[in-house]
Parts: C-alpha cells; structure tokens; sequence
C-alpha cells in the first residue's frame, strides 16, 4: 500500500497522471524509512531495506538485457538468489531439478524459435500457463516417504502402493460449467462445447467428427429459425453434447481409479472451495459405492448421522465407521449434506483466516533449526575456543565440515600477501613504495608501460650537453671526474644520464627554444650557486641498504667544495619540469625528499664521511630554482623522519 502510495508520488514529480504510476518506479526509487501519505500506512525500516535489495537485484538483471534468452534466464536465476532457497530448502522438495528442467526449456525454446527474445518466451510461458496448466514437471525418482500430488492426466502409466482420488464432486469431477449441481442418478447437463467457445475448433471440421455428436442442423421451414436453433441446441444437441463431455471425463476417472495397487480413497465434498452452495456427488463417486457395497443407506438415511460430529474427521475416528462393503473391501463414509447455516459458519471461517499467512514447512524448519543454533551459543562458555568446543563433539563429518567452513570464513578475511622477490629496488621507486607499498606491488608483479613524455627526447638531449659542459669545466675531466654509462629514456631517467651522440635535430622547434633556455639557466646556475664548489663525479652509480632492501640508483652531479663555506660536497639532481611551489602536491614534494635522501646517503657511504658534510639539491633549470633537502622538508613538514624505519614498516608483514 505504501509503495503505491510512494508511486503516485513519484508520477506527480516527474509531471504523470498518478493514474499511470508504475510501481516499479517506487521499487527503484523507494521511500524513506516510516514515510507515510496523509491518513495512510507508514512503511517500516525493514520494509524499505527489502525493497531496496529488491531494487538492487532487478537493475542488475535488467543489465542483462541483450544477452541470450537462456542467459538472461540463468542470470535471474541466480541474482534474485532463486537457487540459494532452493539449496537451502531443509526439506528438499525437488526444487534444484525443477530449475533445471526449466533452464532446459528455456534453451529448447530459442534453438527451435526463430528470432527468440525475452518477451516472446514470457508470452509462451503465459500461454503455458493459461491454456496448459504449466510446464511439464520434470520426472525423477520419487521420494518413498512423499505424497505426490499430480494431475490425471500427469499419472497415465504410473502405479502407486495407496492413491487419493478427491474433489469427486458434481461439476468438479466431472467438470462442468453449469451452476446447479445434478444427482448422479440423472443424465449430464447440457453442454454446449464449441458453440460457445471461441477456442474450440468446430466439431464438423475435426478429423476425428465421425465420434462426435453429429451435427445435423435443418432449420428449412420454421417461422422462426432463431428460436428453433436455440430449442435444438437446448434439447437434443445439448444433451449429445452433455454425454460426450461426460464420457471423456469418464475416461479419466477410468485412469484415476486404476492407478492404486491395493489401497484407494475417493473422496468428495458437499461444497467446493468457497462456495455458497452445496454440490451433489460426484457419480464416479457415487456409482463407485454402488458397486461396492450394493444396497447400501442412502445420502439421507438416519444410520449416518453420527458423522454430523466434525470431530470426527480431524481425529481419524472416521476409519472406523462407516458401512463395510458386500465383499468386505472397504468402507463407505458420507457426511450429511450440510444446511444454510452451515454454508454460512464455513465461509466465516474462510474469512477469517489470518494474513500473513503462516511460515510453510521448509521455513518452520529453517527458523526452528537458527533457534536451536542461537541457543547452543547461548550455552557455549564464552572463554571457550571454538576449535576446543568442536573438538569435543567427536570425529563427525558435521564437525569436520563446520570446521572447514570456520576456517574458509578466517581466510576470506585475512588480507591476501603475495611474495614478490626483487634483487634490488630502483631508487626511483623508493617513494611509490613508502606511498602505497599495495600499489607498488601490484605494479611490480604486472608492470605497464610507462606513459611517453614530451620531455624525454629534450632531456636526454640536455643532459649529454650538461655532462660534456662538466667535463669541460674540470681541470682534469679525465682523472678527477666519475662519469657512469648512459641511462634510459624517461624524463627522470633522461636528466639523470644521457648518450652523447643524441641528436638535436630530432627535437621541435619549440624543444630547441626550450633547450637554449635551459642551457642558459645552467650556466647562470653553476657560475652562481656553484660558484664555490667543482664536479667530482657524473651519472654516479651507487647502491645502499636501506632498512635491510638494496636500494640501487644513479646520481647525477656530486660537487666538491673549494672554497667558502657550505657542505663539504653536493649532491645536484637535474629537473627540467615544473618547479616546487606552494601548490604541488605532496606526494611529489616526498618523492624529491625521498630521491635527496638516498643520494645523500649514498655519497656519504662511498666517502666514508657523515650525511653531515653531504648537502643535496634538487635544480628546476626551467625556472630557474632550486631546492635544499632542508626546504623540501619544511615544505613537507615530514622533519626527519628515518627512511629505514619507514620501509620497515611499509615491509613489515
């Protein structure tokens, strides 16, 4: 009632009649927990939570719109969690085998129907449905301790130990569509077969016409054909057509009678369903007696009114009443017919009835089976390992299996680790892995190729002409200047080493602009900043231990003091990007501490002095500026936090 309330609403929203609300829109879009419209029901917090679920799994399966009828079939199957109640099911009624059958038929369906779609296959299970009674249950070993309930027409060539026949009732079994109910005694009623039904193919043009009633139709004559048609067809054609309705039924009742090996109960009742009329006995039923027990009391006969106590039935004393047969071979038991006012006290019992309904068996068994459970925990000592209290219900395969499971549980929450082993780490990829340590794993173990950048080509172009400067400005570039092979490309990679026979001519126009500027800004840079100091080592290979990981690298220019003060050497990393500022970001300003650190470190290893006397730098040759370890720290406002304890514990498992 609230989600159609909730419904109308949402029309009124989107400017639709409220009339032509879809409540469906209200399943996707549900209310808020207790909304009510004025003067009518709220809906509960539970509610909206199953709707919302509701909601959830119909989007997911209308995303499969598109795919394979059998597909999407499966798929619903599975989203609305259909086949987990069946497995579920404590009483396994055959649900998983009927899913299954009807998988089956859903793929028979596409391969024989040209041009499948969701729709049409719906339209042939409504058909299905209204014209056949449904799909063919699919066969299968029956349970020994079930009762199966089927059709007669599903029970032709099947055999049972004990069979129920019920609803021998006039106008039931046999069925027919005539209000008033007639005695077993008298003939059928008087159908009217194909003549009023639109479905029904007319007897004259069936092949099998010559076993039905003829239809010989002679109206040649009469003042008024119309009412002599319908005098025919209420008088002799009906009645033909009454006892050839009646005779295929009795067919039917030929099967159900034939289908129990030793025990059999017919039974009928004086009002079908709700009803508010009595119906005769059937006369299947009725001629079933006869044959039985051969003059036996009537319907009305004051030897049966002992049954009148309803009691009777719902203690199963009816078995030993009744009248024995003539040849001892069942018993015959037939309620008097009830009165008015018995009709009337049945169908305000019906009325009654409560709603919602009960829970059904499998469910009672589900709820009463989490019961028991939440009370044996209850009971457990709440100090008691688990795997103690298992142990001491002994070696059962429940136990084994609950064991299992508990341990599946524990695992699925346990972070996954994966083993990656590397000989040494890149120093480059020192900060990534302080950064995110699952990312840097995840890339290491499927490497992707690093992005192109513009300033590859221009930085290795300008680093082989700072290295050839260098080596130029040394008194003895030959003796007193370290220089390290050639690195990759990179932009990084590229500023940190170069090969000397790059060729300029491959960059644009706007790179050779680019790289003039830079080559003017170095020359400033080192004539004034490093006014005091001289190269003593180019593209310097170095490796270091860092909190116990070998941390391998290049650094580009270390320099030496000569005069003046500052740090006895200088370690100098080229950049040609953008420069540091109050608006870069802080995981870039970390990388450039974390690259100084290491350079740092590494210098003061292979001289066998102190990080003291080392300084570092870092050179945005495009701006031109430059930043000290120190500043970058303070821009960082990280302090001095040591680079081995962190790794660490980003390493730490």
């Amino acid at each position: 009632m609230a989600l159609g309330d909730w419904s109308r609403v949402l029309a009124r929203s989107e400017g639709t009649n409220p009339h032509q609300a879809v409540l469906l829109d209200a399943v996707d879009s549900p209310p808020e927990p207790v909304w009510a419209a004025e003067g009518r029901p709220a809906i509960s917090e539970e509610a909206v939570r199953r709707v919302r679920l509701l909601g959830e799994r119909l989007r997911q399966v209308r995303e499969g719109v598109g795919r394979s009828v059998t597909e999407q079939v499966e798929r619903a199957i599975l989203i609305m969690g259909t086949l987990d109640d069946v497995i579920a099911d404590p009483l396994s009624m055959g649900g998983r085998a009927a899913l299954d059958e009807f998988i089956a038929v859903t793929a028979a369906y596409e391969k024989d129907t040209p041009g499948a779609s969701l729709g049409s296959f719906l339209a042939y299970l409504r058909m299905a449905d209204e014209r056949e009674d449904g799909l063919e249950a699919p066969l299968g070993e029956p349970d020994p301790r079930a009762v199966q309930i089927m059709t007669v027409h599903a029970s032709k060539g099947l055999e049972w130990d004990c069979v129920v026949v019920f609803g021998l009732s006039d106008g039931v079994f046999p069925s027919h569509d005539k209000r008033k109910t007639v005695s077993w005694l008298d003939e059928p009623p008087i159908a009217t077969a194909w003549l009023t039904d639109a479905s029904a193919l007319p007897h004259p043009l069936r092949g099998d016409r010559a076993d039905l009633p003829p239809f010989f139709l002679d109206v040649e004559g009469e003042s008024k054909p119309s009412a002599a048609y319908s005098k025919w067809v209420k008088g002799h054609y009906g009645r033909a057509l009454g006892v050839h309705a009646e005779r295929e039924e009795r067919r039917l009742a030929y099967v159900a009678m034939t289908r129990a090996r030793s025990v059999q109960l017919l039974v009928g009742s004086w009002i079908y369903r709700t009803g508010s009329t009595s119906r005769q006995p059937s006369r299947y039923l009725m001629e079933a007696r006869a044959q039985l027990f051969g003059d036996a009391p009537d319907l009305v006969d004051d030897s049966l009114v002992r049954v009148g106590d309803r009691g009777v039935w719902a203690r199963g004393d009816w078995r030993s009443l009744g009248v024995e047969s003539v040849s001892g071979a069942g018993v015959c038991l037939i309620a008097p017919e009830p009165g008015d006012e018995d009709i009337v006290e049945n169908e305000a019992a019906v009325a009654s009835v409560s709603f919602p309904q009960e829970a059904g068996p499998s469910r009672q068994r589900a709820a009463a089976a989490a019961r028991a459970v939440e009370a044996q925990i209850r009971d457990l000592a709440q100090d008691q390992d688990v795997y103690e209290a298992l142990a001491q219900l002994g070696d059962d395969p429940a136990v084994r299996d609950t064991v299992a499971l508990i341990e599946e549980y524990h695992l699925g929450l346990e972070t996954p680790v994966v083993d990656l082993w590397a000989e040494r780490v890149p120093a480059t990829s020192v900060s990534a892995l302080l950064q995110d340590a699952d990312e840097f794993a995840r890339d290491m173990r499927r490497p992707m190729p690093a992005r192109p950048s513009s300033f590859s080509a221009l930085g290795t172009v300008f680093h082989a002409w700072v290295e050839r400067e260098l080596h130029l400005a040394s008194a003895d570039p030959a003796s007193e200047i370290a220089a390290g092979p050639g690195v990759s490309t990179g932009e990084d990679a590229a500023l940190a080493g170069g090969d000397d026979g790059a060729d300029e001519a491959l960059l644009t126009d706007g790179e050779r602009a680019r790289l003039e500027r830079l080559r003017v800004n170095f020359r400033g840079f080192v004539a004034g900043e490093l006014a005091d100091y001289r190269a003593v080592a180019i593209e310097d290979a170095f490796s270091v231990e860092v909190g116990g990981v070998s941390v391998q690298g290049r650094i580009d220019a270390v320099f030496e003091r000569v005069r003046g003060n500052g740090p006895r050497f200088l370690v100098v990393d080229w950049k040609s990007g953008r420069p540091v500022s109050a608006t870069t970001k802080p995981n870039k300003v970390a990388y450039f501490v974390t690259q100084l650190r290491l350079y740092q470190r590494a210098w003061a290893a292979r001289m066998g002095v102190d990080a003291s006397e080392v300084g570092a730098m870092v050179a945005f040759l495009a701006g031109p500026s430059h930043h000290t370890l120190e500043s970058l720290e303070a821009l960082l406002g990280s302090g001095t936090a040591s680079l081995d304890e962190a790794l660490k514990e980003v390493l730490r498992p």
